[in-house]
């Protein structure tokens, strides 16, 4: 089952869906056929998978319930707040919804492997590392160019791209994370708040960036930690203490 604000989703054993609640600004409703086998949803729409990678989309026009691609073999749906983005078993691409917030301008060739998202933009990665971004300045411009690259973690504004080496690469909202990002390496892992990110050292040292009454400043300076949690605007680190017999 998935929800889009009062509005309700849930699929059947047979692949049919039901849709209940209230969402006033609606222009197509549930679809009437079955044999679908996973629901997914923006702020706006909702998208189903059928078993042969077809899609149907439905809810507001503009914002992901219209454009949906007509053609099949899609495995994976993800979504930002105002669009959707489609991957096929050869990694390429079709996104629709808000043109501006990545509904256009995702990239036209294949082997990409997943995608990530920001509140209006996506970026996708090949296997290589390399990385492709659209949508807006919220992530949708300013990707890096080169490669190596092993995973993204994103905020509601920026991305955060981490290297083999530990290095990191951050690009969107200056005032969500896309600026600050450490200039040194040895990372191996990135956490992030709706608005922060945190990156851990492998001796367990942290660093954050991003805004600062929401986890991008009063990080430990020390090291040793073993893990970060986070909430939507703050984090915590556990460290693991050795107590004296």
């Amino acid at each position: 089952m998935v929800t889009i604000g009062w509005v309700f989703a849930a699929l059947k054993e047979d692949g049919s869906i039901t849709t209940w609640g209230y969402h006033p600004s609606w222009d197509i409703f549930t679809p009437t056929d079955n044999g679908y086998i996973q629901l997914f949803a923006n702020d706006f729409s909702f998208a189903a998978l059928k078993a042969d990678g077809s899609i149907t989309a439905w809810g507001r026009e503009g914002l992901g319930g219209t454009g949906a691609p007509t053609d099949s073999g899609y495995t994976k749906i993800f979504s930002n707040r105002e669009a959707f983005a489609a991957m096929k078993a050869d990694g390429s691409i079709t996104e629709w919804g808000h043109p501006s917030y990545g509904g256009s301008g995702a990239p036209t060739d294949s082997g990409y492997t997943q995608i990530f998202s920001t509140k209006h933009a996506f970026a996708t990665i090949k296997p290589d590392g390399s990385i492709t971004a659209w949508g807006d300045n919220h992530g949708g411009h300013g990707a890096p160019t080169d490669s190596g690259y092993t995973n993204i973690v994103s905020t509601r504004g920026a991305f955060a791209a981490l290297k083999a080496d530990g290095s990191i690469t951050a690009w969107g909202d200056n005032h969500l994370g896309g600026s600050g990002a450490p200039t040194d390496s040895g990372y191996t892992n990135i956490v992030s708040t709706g608005l922060t990110f945190a990156a851990m050292k492998a001796d367990g040292s942290i660093t954050a960036w991003g805004r600062s009454d929401s986890g991008g400043s009063g990080a430990p300076t020390d090291s040793g930690y073993t893990q970060i949690f986070s909430t939507q605007t703050a984090f915590a680190a556990l460290k693991k203490v050795n107590h004296a017999p």
